[in-house]
């Protein structure tokens, strides 16, 4: 049970851990029932004493190889005193620890490093700074790395009090101080010595505390303190000091924020946001309309729960479709600083369910093969009166099978400007060849270029790519558009295939537009091309995309 913003342990049940810690350490051996029970509700504890978790490793290790639960196992020396550290803490604490925050501060002005050198210690925290030098025997007694933890322990115990209930970044240059702190053990005896009254000090302050790396020339404060090379009177100076290479202009708060926030946009394309905007709409509505509820951050586990309830049976949307939806909502939270909702157990389960329920009647995308594309081809003459349309469709038909093509590669499909333009096609003798600079998941600088040879036939590609070009011209633009040089909306191409499909009586749901696509890879990897070829024609991220378009039982149909 717990008050807003804490944690809290029943003394009762601060009581009886105890007792069963007691219990272990005043036996020699301990039955594999006891272990594991003592295990599982310390473990149940280090949800509310959360730097506790690191010490239960070593008492889970023991469970191991014990067949039985009444056989038993003898306590070593380093468990005995990881449960004596459990004892003495539970011994002072009065059950109740606050959440711990993401950040110390508002702002996230994180400060604390340390050093060591063989002629002393440092550590500086905002600007409070320690000095100390080392007991004579002590640099041959110990090595560096001891001494550089011990640093670590002492910035802890030193600034602890105004840490509390806080998550503490600790910035080091030694890479096995940074080992130690974040997976909480060590092989050395005189390492884990430091590391118990590290932690110790931990749990006392609700403290959750981890390494982060800095580079040795970053910490010249720490080092030139610990190496005694520096005063008091200073230290003021050198914490001033500009660094080589600042700026020598001013900068606002508000300036270097938006800077920020211009190259996080970056990071995420133009469409991807554009779907994003859109799941949002949807479950902003449906929050409304339903529950009365106004949008906002954090989201109730149980909303999200719904909502891909709400997607999949009143929006009919498929699986795929609700996972991008739902992380719009995972993306939004963690760009907020905020906890993840949909990666829930109940949300993770819910998008299984939908999962099993489509494939119980998904449609499988039909290839568009050589004989159904001729088909195509020949109606057009039927249906199409006007010779430059007529034209266009029947060099986009040909195009996108033999080029295997991404129907946004050749017509407008929703925001994104993937569309090919008269620049990318090349002519030879008796081929073209097109430079893809932009398609979906494109990498900048990789420009896969496809070369298209003309066919003795009367759906050569090559011929009827020329003929359409004698009516369009060679004005700059995209490559297929209408009369007054905008590029052909999908809607149109779906339409006239549409219409081809049905006047040639083959009209299914399942020939869309991405099937000149299937029915392109599906021909190739008959004649023998590779897998890897493959994903390079088709521009294809990944095996697992591929395949889903690779239909060998439907080549002949």
């Amino acid at each position: 049970m717990a008050g807003k913003g804490r944690r809290r342990l029943w003394f009762h049940f601060i009581a009886k851990r105890k007792q069963d810690i007691q219990y272990c350490l005043a036996h020699k051996k301990v039955s594999k029932r006891k272990l594991q029970s003592v295990c599982g509700r310390l473990n149940f504890a280090c949800s509310v004493i959360l730097p506790g978790r690191c010490f239960l490793r070593r008492l889970f290790a023991l469970t191991a190889g014990l067949q039985k639960p009444h056989h038993r196992r003898k306590i070593p020396k380093h468990v005995q005193q990881d449960l004596q550290l459990w004892l003495f803490f539970l011994q002072h604490f009065n059950g109740c620890t606050f959440f711990l925050q993401r950040e110390l501060h508002s702002d996230g002005a994180i400060n604390l490093t340390s050093d060591a050198s063989f002629k002393g210690f440092a550590a500086t925290y905002l600007d409070q700074w320690i000095q100390c030098p080392w007991p004579p025997d002590w640099t041959t007694k110990y090595d560096i790395n001891f001494l550089e933890f011990f640093a670590v322990m002492c910035a802890i115990g030193m600034w602890g009090c105004h840490l509390k209930n806080s998550t503490v970044h600790f910035y080091t240059d030694n890479q096995c101080t940074l080992h130690i702190i974040n997976n909480q053990t060590s092989d050395s005896p005189n390492m884990m010595s430091l590391l118990r009254q590290l932690v110790l000090t931990c749990l006392v302050h609700n403290i959750l505390l981890t390494a982060r790396p800095i580079r040795s020339v970053d910490n010249t404060l720490c080092d030139k303190i610990s190496r005694f090379t520096v005063t008091p009177h200073s230290i003021a100076g050198i914490q001033d000091e500009t660094p080589p290479g600042a700026p020598t202009h001013s900068i606002t708060p508000g300036e270097l924020h938006s800077q920020s926030v211009s190259i996080l946009d970056q990071s995420i394309a133009s469409s991807t946001l554009t779907t994003y905007r859109t799941a949002w709409r949807h479950f902003n509505y449906m929050c409304k309309s339903i529950f009365g509820w106004v949008l906002m951050l954090s989201v109730p586990i149980n909303f999200v729960c719904y909502f891909v309830t709400y997607m999949y049976v009143h929006l009919h949307l498929a699986p795929s479709t609700i996972a991008t939806y739902l992380s719009a909502i995972s993306f939004l939270h963690k760009i907020n600083n905020h906890c993840d909702p949909c990666e829930n157990f109940a949300v993770r389960k819910l998008l299984v369910g939908v999962t099993k329920l489509h494939t119980t009647h998904k449609q499988t995308r039909l290839p568009i093969t050589l004989p159904i594309l001729h088909k195509l081809v020949c109606a057009l003459q039927s249906l199409e009166t006007v010779s430059y349309k007529m034209s266009m469709y029947r060099a986009m038909f040909l195009f996108a099978f033999h080029a295997c093509c991404r129907v946004g590669e050749i017509t407008k499909s929703g925001s994104a400007h993937h569309w090919l333009q008269i620049k990318n096609i090349v002519f030879g003798p008796d081929s073209f060849t097109v430079t893809f600079t932009s398609y979906k998941h494109h990498v900048p600088g990789h420009n896969p270029k496809i070369t298209v040879h003309a066919q003795n036939n009367n759906f050569c590609p090559v011929h009827a790519l020329k003929t359409y070009l004698y009516y369009r011209g060679n004005l700059p633009g995209p490559l297929f558009c209408l009369s007054d040089g905008q590029p052909i909306p999908r809607s149109h191409f779906t339409n006239m295939l549409n219409q081809c499909l049905r006047f040639t009586g083959l009209y299914s749901p399942q020939l869309t537009s991405h099937s000149f696509r299937v029915g392109r890879a599906t021909l190739a990897l008959e004649q023998g091309m590779t897998l890897q070829q493959l994903l390079l024609l088709g521009r294809w991220k990944s095996l697992s995309a591929l395949t889903k378009y690779l239909k060998p039982d439907f080549l002949h149909v």
